[in-house]
């Protein structure tokens, strides 16, 4: 492999030196120059051959530029007010007239900070990568409000996504022409939301990395133990705010509608899906010690001395978001990543009154006194007075919950007890005969998803096909996923 250093070209210009054009001058077999733009510009670029002695020029040759940022090779559709943007003017350096006539819309995921641009960069590079693999169908790339108030606030970014998805609909409604849809990881919420609930309409639907808990899709899905907060280790599962719709069962009461389970099964009926999954996905990896930092800073040690320390805040963090709804019982970092709203926290009653110095004091016990009282209790008393946190105000006595605080609830309060569908595949899918590939070991061929082995990394276990690694790894190495769907979505 030839290895050359890449050298920028000046507005003064840059000489063309080295082993290739030695060997065009010898040998009259020529070489190849590669060039990449790195701003906008409408200069062309020259080439100028001079004599070695004395500069004069003997021949000229201008190839036309017109260099522009990649965005103005796609629509980029703002849903981040929640608002249907109607219709978005074609990109004005890749017009409608050269494609296919088709759609292709992606949603990224979560946006773990707050830069502005980050929406951009998925964007911008998920076009570039399905451009590569021939599709040639119209891009419209969706930006959504997917972060907090800070970068650890992944829940309220659930609840936008559940009131993204109308919106969606109706932006999707108004194009025409064959629509496909893919998503990467929370962007999936989104788009099971808009199909699901809202009758969105397209003609296939490619799931990468979704952060949806897969029973969501399929109630059968087996429960993990290490979902299930270790507070609660000795309550009956009956008692559990994952499981308390149980209880209005035959009642009428809307709060039956309180659980992920089967919340998506439609979508197969729905229209075609593709589910492309990682075994290897640090961000749904399940441990049994879901703490504030597992996972999140690791040192490895010979001897005594520290040989590495490996820093890595997504791991566990699926998991860690179910399992802290409910546990804010402050602002401080005790609560830090959490929720105040029913989940794992349990529910306190004022207890003794006591007055030291000018103060009063109230020390708060729990709602019932341990969880053999809890266990022992009745339907009726668990439906009027759960053992959870009854936060917020309107979930304990209201039989008429609106469809947009189920959704808030979905995302503020009511843990998932089965594995992200980014991780596993789902046996629904599987029983209706949907496409369901593993990114990090599938044999579709000799080689699978990673034709061309997969970047150096610091650790084994970080050769995994990772989270986000469908944006951050070269098309090189990727480039199978992004063929298959354009492929199989009949993109080119």
């Amino acid at each position: 492999m030839t290895v050359a250093q890449l050298k920028p070209i000046t507005a003064a210009g840059a000489e063309i030196t080295g082993e290739g054009l030695a060997t065009a001058g010898t040998t009259g077999e020529g070489f190849v120059m590669l060039f990449e733009g790195r701003c906008t510009t409408t200069n062309p670029l020259v080439l100028e051959v001079r004599r070695r002695a004395g500069d004069q020029m003997v021949a000229k040759a201008e190839m036309p530029l017109s260099l522009s940022s990649v965005t103005d090779m796609y629509r980029t559709v703002n849903l981040r007010n929640m608002q249907n943007p109607g219709t978005v003017a074609q990109p004005p350096n890749n017009p409608d007239s050269l494609g296919n006539g088709k759609n292709l819309v992606f949603l990224h995921g979560y946006q773990p900070g707050t830069a502005d641009t980050w929406a951009t960069a998925w964007l911008a590079e998920m076009f570039k990568k399905f451009y590569w693999s021939g599709s040639q169908a119209r891009f419209h790339g969706v930006s959504w409000s997917s972060r907090g108030p800070c970068a650890t606030a992944y829940q309220p970014a659930v609840t936008n996504a559940f009131r993204t998805a109308p919106v969606l609909k109706d932006y999707v409604t108004g194009l025409s022409g064959e629509v496909i849809v893919a998503a990467h990881s929370l962007g999936n919420m989104v788009v099971s939301s808009a199909i699901a609930d809202h009758n969105m309409s397209v003609s296939k639907y490619m799931m990468c990395d979704a952060a949806v808990a897969s029973e969501a899709y399929d109630a059968t899905m087996a429960q993990d133990a290490n979902l299930v907060n270790v507070w609660w280790a000795d309550y009956s599962n009956r008692t559990w705010a994952a499981n308390w719709y149980q209880l209005f069962d035959g009642t009428g009461d809307s709060r039956t509608n309180l659980t992920w389970r089967n919340r998506f099964k439609r979508l197969v009926a729905k229209t075609e899906v593709w589910n492309f999954y990682s075994s290897g996905d640090e961000v749904f990896d399940l441990t049994t010690n879901p703490g504030l930092l597992s996972g999140a800073v690791e040192i490895g040690y010979w001897g005594i001395i520290p040989i590495s320390i490996n820093v890595n805040f997504g791991r566990f963090s699926w998991q860690k978001q179910e399992m802290f709804k409910g546990i804010r019982y402050s602002d401080g970092w005790s609560s830090f990543g959490g929720t105040a709203e029913a989940g794992w926290g349990f529910e306190e009653t004022t207890g003794q009154s006591q007055t030291v110095g000018d103060e009063d004091q109230f020390t708060m016990s729990p709602l019932y006194a341990n969880a053999i009282s809890a266990n022992a209790a009745s339907d009726a008393d668990l439906r009027l007075n759960p053992v959870f946190k009854h936060t917020p105000d309107w979930l304990v006595g209201s039989n008429a919950l609106s469809s947009a605080q189920v959704d808030f609830l979905l995302g503020m309060s009511i843990p998932a007890l089965a594995p992200s569908a980014g991780r596993i595949s789902i046996d629904s899918f599987t029983q209706n005969s949907t496409p369901q590939f593993n990114l990090n070991t599938d044999p579709e061929n000799i080689l699978g998803y990673k034709p061309n082995g997969w970047p150096i990394r610091p650790r084994p276990d970080l050769q995994n096909w990772l989270h986000n690694d469908v944006k951050d790894v070269a098309y090189f190495y990727s480039y199978k996923l992004f063929d298959n769907i354009t492929d199989s979505g009949g993109l080119k």
